[in-house]
């Protein structure tokens, strides 16, 4: 079995993807909410003369779906702008909250006890709030001491429902040209944010040209859900028939000055978020963390689980900020069982990336269209949903798939035909597939992320090489060569036929994997 081509499907049907209602509530097949992060990559190679490198996904969801929220930012933010010197998250002023004395705590850089920091614990509107802050002065020293990447950990001890890190600006700008990375850790779970993706200079000038560095707060905020938000989780796990095995939790980034708050909700490189799996759960039975949106849908982001000092963490990354929770979610498909996709196939469904069709069917060696694979891509990555008209002319609003080939544009996956169409009902074929994920090597860094070592052979180890499309065979090569793509056999490419339905699953679960995002 190669990339998803372990065979040529015998003659793949007028294939629509997942149009077909979910036996049950199936995993979810919805778009996802808008990236704040990157705009328009590098597009796809070329105006084919025939379809372009675009992409497809999965049919039309039945009632609502995982993954087709919005974008991503906190419908409830946490801070509404209080008193900057008041208690965090919820705008509370001093007159709220109860505080204690500070304690001295340590800071460590690279592991290693660095500084100290003030961290006070104090009740807000019902709830324990540890706050930390960091004195800036000597700790920059000490991280220009280190050199570039060093990591500053803000440790959080004692239970609290809500805890923050908190640096001045003239902190933050320090780490960044540093190129230092901030992690805040409670004994449950952990933030980790390059800090040049708080973009400081983007917050201070959304606070006003007379917010200087020194007096800008970065807050970075773990919390709990409150009762709403909770409430909306217990109701998302009815509806999509899930178990929430880690509860909620909410991570959250905010710049304050003088009564005034912005959130940073948005990332242009994937951020890491970690939640210790209790020591009931069975680190087997976790299929994946999920985005809770504000409309109750849910939405995959990449999981997968580590073991750091002798504990199990579920570890996340995602583009945005927002409410997380993990998941056991369990798939199985009747047709599956056997076909050599079937491990990758039910894999993508419990991560409610795939779906299936009527009959608890998911039809494998089906066809797919273009808007079915560029929605199977985009819930892959876990992106939120783009917001705006599309800039396609098929592409209507209203369509099951205008959300994420809309999504698809704005990160530079699709371009369509150069017409202004997208053709999304269209059957994809395989290169325009490998054009869709070159493209998406591009995105966040993901090739980057990528191990090295020795290429496998390319294009031209195919003997069908010369059917390839011109505009094509730059994708085609970069995704052999990355290991996402082999053949339908040994020394068959077939870049004109169509994608099945099992190869979409596979070859999004493998780019996934060689990412390190599951």
């Amino acid at each position: 079995p190669g990339d998803g081509d372990d065979g040529t499907p015998d003659g793949p049907g007028p294939g629509d993807g997942d149009d077909g209602t979910p036996d049950g509530p199936g995993p979810g097949d919805g778009n996802d909410g808008t990236p704040d992060g990157p705009g328009p990559g590098d597009g796809n190679d070329g105006t084919p003369d025939g379809p372009e490198p675009g992409d497809g996904d999965d049919g039309t969801p039945d009632g609502p779906e995982p993954g087709d929220g919005d974008d991503g930012t906190p419908d409830d933010p946490d801070s509404d702008g209080g008193d900057p010197d008041g208690a965090p998250g919820s705008g509370a002023t001093d007159e709220d909250s109860h505080d204690q004395e500070a304690a001295s705590i340590d800071l460590f850089v690279n592991g290693k006890a660095a500084w100290k920091g003030a961290a006070v614990a104090m009740e807000v509107d019902g709830q324990h709030v540890i706050v930390v802050t960091v004195d800036s002065d000597g700790l920059r020293e000490r991280l220009e001491q280190e050199g570039n990447g060093a990591l500053l950990t803000i440790p959080m001890e004692g239970e609290a429902d809500v805890v923050i890190g908190e640096l001045d600006g003239r902190m933050v700008k320090a780490m960044v040209q540093q190129q230092a990375v901030l992690e805040v850790r409670t004994e449950d779970a952990s933030y980790t944010i390059p800090a040049q993706q708080i973009d400081i200079d983007a917050v201070r000038a959304q606070l006003g040209p007379d917010a200087a560095l020194q007096d800008v707060k970065v807050r970075i905020e773990i919390s709990s859900p409150a009762a709403d938000e909770a409430k909306r989780a217990a109701e998302a796990a009815d509806r999509e028939a899930i178990a929430i095995v880690v509860p909620p939790l909410r991570f959250t980034i905010t710049g304050t000055y003088q009564g005034r708050t912005v959130e940073v909700s948005g990332f242009d490189a994937y951020v890491e978020r970690r939640m210790a799996l209790p020591e009931s759960v069975d680190p087997e039975r976790i299929s994946t963390g999920v985005v809770i949106e504000p409309d109750g849908s849910l939405r995959h982001v990449p999981t997968r689980v580590d073991v750091i000092n002798g504990r199990d963490y579920a570890v996340m990354e995602s583009l945005t900020n927002s409410l997380y929770a993990v998941i056991w979610h369990p798939v199985r498909f009747a047709d599956v069982a056997g076909h050599w996709a079937e491990e990758a196939v039910h894999d993508m469904g419990s991560r409610l990336v795939v779906n299936g069709m009527q009959g608890g069917l998911y039809r494998p060696d089906v066809a797919i269209t273009r808007a079915e694979f560029a929605a199977i891509l985009v819930r892959g990555l876990g992106l939120a949903t783009a917001d705006g008209a599309s800039p396609f002319t098929d592409v209507q609003p209203g369509a099951w798939y205008s959300d994420a080939v809309n999504t698809a544009y704005a990160h530079g996956l699709v371009d369509g035909y150069g017409n202004g169409r997208f053709h999304p009902d269209a059957t994809i074929t395989r290169e325009q597939a490998m054009g869709m994920i070159a493209n998406t090597m591009g995105m966040a860094d993901l090739a980057q992320r990528m191990p090295g070592g020795a290429p496998e052979p390319g294009l031209q180890a195919f003997d069908d090489a010369g059917d390839a499309s011109a505009w094509a065979v730059p994708a085609i090569e970069k995704t052999i060569r990355a290991g996402l793509i082999t053949g339908r056999t040994e020394h068959l490419l077939a870049p004109k036929q169509p994608i099945t339905r099992a190869e979409a699953a596979v070859i999004v679960g493998r780019l996934l994997t060689r990412a390190g995002l599951i």
